[in-house]
């Protein structure tokens, strides 16, 4: 690359004229009325001054004899301010810590010598469980108030002091709490071992829309639920407010002393002796049931005398046996109801054209004329049925 070399140049490259037109203009020979196209100074001049600036900004001095300036002055620009694909960024690394930094601080990296929980960066990372749970639990202060911790993660608290002096708090023992995110979050709160003589409490509440719930109790082995805790009665007795609903077998104490009573206390049943209920009533016996016998020490006076049908003829009824019929027999001889089954659509009609036998015509469907011949006159019938000993059946034709 070189610049004009001959005596029609001069020494200063002389200033460039205004821009006639701001949209881009290409060369031509001139065609008709066209003319050809003339460069002028200043783009000859603009072209040469840009071309010898990209030598200058490549530290390459012009040589007239030298046809590759242009293409090194290129390479030595792109070595001095890129970065090279082969060499696979060395060029940061030769230019020392500083550099380095620069350079991850522009990447918003971080450096190999950063560490995770003492795990270095400059491999694989294997984050464990003792890792969270052993270098990441928050301890909770003094005079903390539980319903500031919201934010997910692990806290403990070590001192049974600070859990009565502080807020929230389920129990006044030292423990742990974990928090968890759900449509607000979740607090668990497990008493440290030693609490309760061994037997530590775990408690959950959580929080929704700025409001927490009360804490809630687990159950577990070492601490049970009292009766009193789930509303049940203990095995030693109590009373039930409410029905009772046996589905199986129920025992009332044993023989010679089981007792059941009704309304109080000396009413009711009893059991004196093996196979035997007793019945009492204001402190009485006043009769047993024992083996398919049934004593009773008063007077029976039943509701009604349904259970004497079988053995006396009811009042009214003198028909001699053999000369009427039972319920059943009557059922079976005569009918019982009459209804129409379901409407049917008959098919088109013809002359002469006759439904089946026990069918009688509910309705017409016709185009308007009334000729059965063209097959679009149709009838709507339903079958005549029976009710005969307890089924319904379909009347047949005689």
């Amino acid at each position: 690359m070189f610049h004009l070399d001959n005596n029609s140049g001069v020494s200063s490259m002389p200033a460039v004229g205004a821009m006639q037109d701001n949209s881009t203009r290409w060369f031509t020979e001139g065609a008709g009325n066209q003319s050809p196209s003339w460069p002028g100074q200043d783009w000859f001049n603009i072209v040469q001054a840009e071309l010898l600036n990209v030598l200058t900004e490549g530290g390459v001095s012009p040589v007239k004899t030298q046809l590759n300036q242009l293409a090194a002055a290129i390479k030595s620009i792109v070595n001095k301010n890129a970065l090279m694909r082969d060499n696979l960024l060395s060029e940061i690394k030769d230019k020392g810590a500083l550099a380095q930094k620069t350079a991850l601080d522009n990447l918003n990296g971080v450096p190999k010598t950063t560490t995770i929980n003492g795990h270095s960066l400059t491999g694989n990372v294997n984050v464990t469980a003792q890792d969270i749970f052993n270098l990441q639990t928050v301890a909770i202060p003094a005079n903390a108030d539980l319903n500031n911790y919201t934010t997910p993660g692990l806290y403990y608290q070590n001192a049974n002091a600070n859990a009565k002096n502080g807020e929230n708090y389920p129990a006044g023992n030292a423990g742990s709490l974990i928090v968890l995110r759900d449509a607000g979050c979740m607090q668990i709160y497990t008493e440290y071992a030693g609490a309760n003589n061994k037997k530590p409490m775990q408690f959950m509440r959580g929080q929704y829309g700025g409001e927490w719930s009360a804490w809630s109790r687990f159950y577990d082995t070492a601490n049970r639920p009292t009766p009193a805790d789930i509303g049940a009665l203990p095995t030693t007795g109590g009373t039930l407010n409410g029905n009772l609903t046996v589905k199986n077998t129920i025992q009332v104490g044993g023989v010679g002393n089981g007792v059941l009573n009704i309304g109080d206390n000396d009413s009711g049943l009893r059991s004196s002796a093996d196979g035997q209920v007793d019945l009492w009533a204001n402190n009485a016996k006043v009769g047993y049931w024992k083996s398919g016998t049934f004593s009773f020490t008063g007077q029976f006076v039943p509701s009604n005398y349904g259970n004497f049908d079988a053995k006396y003829q009811a009042k009214g009824s003198y028909t001699p046996a053999g000369q009427a019929y039972t319920k059943a027999e009557s059922d079976g001889r005569y009918i019982q109801n009459i209804r129409l089954g379901a409407q049917v659509l008959s098919p088109s009609l013809a002359l002469n054209y006759a439904l089946g036998g026990g069918n009688v015509v509910t309705g017409f469907k016709t185009n308007g004329t009334w000729d059965m011949q063209a097959g679009d006159d149709h009838v709507y019938y339903r079958p005549i049925q029976y009710l005969h000993n307890g089924t319904w059946k379909t009347a047949a034709s005689a």
